[in-house]
């Protein structure tokens, strides 16, 4: 099962950044097309500071991700590094795809033309191979050497 469990948990953290890619080049060709007073969407300031910052935390989690496949393939990755790698790439995905949902306002919720399948899926990713504060207390017991999973009587 460790066997397992180690390289699958971190290869849902690639699934992630994958899932935040794609939104962010669906988001991105939507607002190039999107005109409002007559000027393309990608033209107002605030949708500029919002897609910068989506782009920094996708090339933040490519080298986390990038980070972790090397630790893997030297058979150095630990179960709290990949828990770690998991449950942040998961959060921030999870967010920062909020953020495009949110630019592509009230059709951001629709399943076909927004994002909406790409947010469910990645409230999926978030969960599996454990949620975010499962993964932070396996890195947690790692860090510390001590079990915070059991309260202590």
């Amino acid at each position: 099962l460790n066997k397992t469990l180690l390289p699958s948990r971190f290869y849902v953290s690639w699934s992630a950044t994958g899932a935040l890619l794609g939104a962010y080049e669906k988001c991105y060709n939507y607002l190039k097309n999107r005109k409002q007073f007559n000027n393309s969407l990608l033209s107002y300031q605030l949708i500029q500071e919002r897609l910068v910052f989506v782009l920094m935390n996708l090339q933040s989690m490519f080298f986390v991700n990038l980070e972790g496949n090397r630790l893997l393939t030297r058979g150095e990755l630990t179960h709290g590094r990949a828990s770690a790698i998991k449950g942040w790439t998961t959060k921030i995905s999870r967010e920062s795809i909020s953020i495009l949902r949110d630019l592509f306002g009230g059709n951001g919720i629709l399943y076909d033309i927004g994002l909406g399948r790409v947010h469910a899926d990645i409230e999926a990713l978030y969960t599996y191979e454990g949620t975010y504060n499962i993964n932070m207390l396996i890195a947690g017991k790692e860090l510390t050497k001590q079990n915070a999973f059991f309260s202590k009587l």
